[in-house]
């Protein structure tokens, strides 16, 4: 099954949602999604050069809504930079919407910068 990001990302949108709200996302678009982000990840060297400017974000400890809030402030890459640091999961209720939504954004830098793990990466 083929990865439909850009509906996955849009599905993802839910800022005008109560905050706590489940996101439907459909097992097999999961399984999809997790595939193609490891498929991106594997291409990508351990070591990375970034450039500046970029938004460096600390735990978001699966708080989808601030997450939200966060890239509706600065903007969506590939107009803006972000360096994620970790702990994506370990206490909010929304924890796998926040992973799905930075793996399918990751995605689709990757088809954007044509899979270059430099640029795609630099980006998000």
């Amino acid at each position: 099954m083929a990865v439909r990001t850009a509906e996955l990302v849009c599905s993802l949108g839910v800022a005008q949602a109560r905050p706590g709200t489940p996101v439907a996302i459909a097992e097999k678009e999961a399984v999809a999604l997790i595939a193609a982000a490891e498929e991106v990840v594997m291409q990508q060297p351990v070591l990375l050069r970034l450039k500046a400017p970029m938004q460096i974000v600390g735990d978001i400890h699966g708080q989808f809504y601030d997450l939200h809030r966060l890239l509706d402030f600065h903007g969506l890459p590939p107009n803006a930079r972000y360096l994620f640091l970790g702990d994506y999961v370990d206490r909010g209720s929304n924890g796998l919407e926040c992973m799905f939504l930075l793996m399918a954004l990751k995605v689709i830098l990757c088809h954007f910068d044509q899979c270059d793990p430099h640029a795609s990466l630099s980006r998000l």
